[in-house]
């Protein structure tokens, strides 16, 4: 039997607040690594002396013939607490329903390249969109990644793998004529509030279901985006947004303003007609049914559209609005930086990448602004 010694254990706090504790034991020559997590300091200090005593009984499991399906429902566990519920469960979706049917037997350390490029082949071939195809090898390129921080396997495979070729995204943002005729109507939807902070400040729909009155500021003209409305196994939640410079602070235009004084003087009335029928299963939100509950996202959509047909506006989606309060607020000549931090960017090379072509000719503005101010003749004073 391997002789089993120079056991380490390490407990570190990670970034997304979790904590992780790494345990390597040298086995015949080799270093043995394992991870666990959990929500304490003081359960993973309880996992890591099971998972040593484990890893020093030999009684753990044969990660050398662990295979994919095993690895990855493993890893899907382990990332449930760190991850925003909607974005788990398309973790889930893909490794479930993509992953796993067609690669789950090879054993993880025996994966290749060429068997991810199938897979990645097979699934283009099978008319799954090409974006759907490369989220299937971010994932997979993540959970090897970790395989890999954790000593499982030597390389990433999937990261070697050649990604499918993207479309260009195409942004038809509506025009400001457009928005403003959708603006004028929404009152008569009902979505008054929701579109006016879509298009003033380009919020996502799920900040806007999940502002809370707490978050609003009417008499300073700002608000705080916090949080997310999500639905979380049926019920609604409200989640941190999708990453931290999403969490922010801005100051709302006087249109925005006072539609979202109207929303409280309409929410007050419904509170009054509903009576004792009124019920907020997540208190203070801004948007609320006639009865207290939060809007659902999916009928606020399907109103938004009803409301492009009334106004004579051609159909495209509810975050067309964001992308137009893009296009906007580069048009009026706001920065870069500027117009990223309103949107919650998590970096500024996001939004150049996706307003690009709106930029050439604010740099051709620029360029006959610098012209008018500088480029006039000495020797002609013109």
């Amino acid at each position: 039997m391997a002789r089993r010694g120079n056991q380490e254990g390490t407990i570190r706090r990670r970034s997304d607040g979790r904590w992780e504790g790494r345990a390597a034991i040298s086995v015949g020559g080799r270093i043995a690594r394992r991870s666990c997590y959990g929500k304490t300091r003081t359960e993973v200090q309880t996992r890591l002396r099971e998972l040593t005593r484990e890893m020093t009984r030999g009684t753990g499991p044969a990660e050398t013939r662990q295979t994919l399906a095993e690895y990855l429902t493993g890893w899907l566990s382990d990332e449930r607490l760190g991850l925003r519920p909607r974005t788990w469960e398309r973790y889930r979706e893909l490794v479930t329903k993509h992953m796993i049917p067609e690669l789950g037997r090879v054993q993880l350390a025996k994966l290749t390249v060429p068997q991810v490029q199938a897979l990645l082949a097979a699934k283009a071939a099978s008319g799954l969109a090409p974006r759907t195809v490369s989220h299937i090898r971010a994932v997979l390129r993540t959970a090897l990644g970790d395989a890999v921080r954790r000593d499982l396997i030597g390389r990433n495979v999937a990261s070697l793998a050649t990604p499918p070729r993207l479309p260009d995204r195409l942004i038809e943002p509506f025009s400001p004529d457009e928005c403003s005729r959708i603006l004028q109507g929404a009152d008569a939807f009902d979505i008054e509030g929701i579109v006016a902070l879509a298009l003033g400040l380009g919020l996502r729909q799920g900040e806007i279901l999940g502002l809370r009155w707490r978050d609003i500021d009417l008499e300073g003209c700002a608000l705080r985006v916090q949080m997310s409305l999500q639905l979380v196994h049926g019920d609604y939640a409200l989640v941190e947004p999708k990453t931290t410079r999403s969490r922010r602070t801005l100051p709302t235009p006087a249109f925005v303003n006072r539609c979202l004084a109207r929303r409280r003087v309409e929410q007050e009335a419904d509170r009054l007609r509903a009576g004792e029928l009124w019920h907020e299963p997540i208190p203070d939100l801004v948007f609320t049914t006639a009865l207290g509950a939060p809007r659902n996202g999916t009928s606020v959509t399907h109103t938004f559209h009803r409301l492009l047909k009334a106004a004579g506006v051609p159909q495209r989606t509810f975050h067309t609005l964001r992308h137009s309060a893009a296009t906007m607020m580069l048009g009026a000549g706001i920065d870069l930086k500027t117009v990223s931090t309103v949107l919650g960017h998590s970096q500024i090379g996001l939004t150049a990448d996706t307003y690009g072509a709106t930029l050439p000719g604010l740099k051709l503005e620029a360029a006959n602004r610098m012209d008018e101010l500088l480029g006039k003749s000495p020797e002609s004073g013109t």
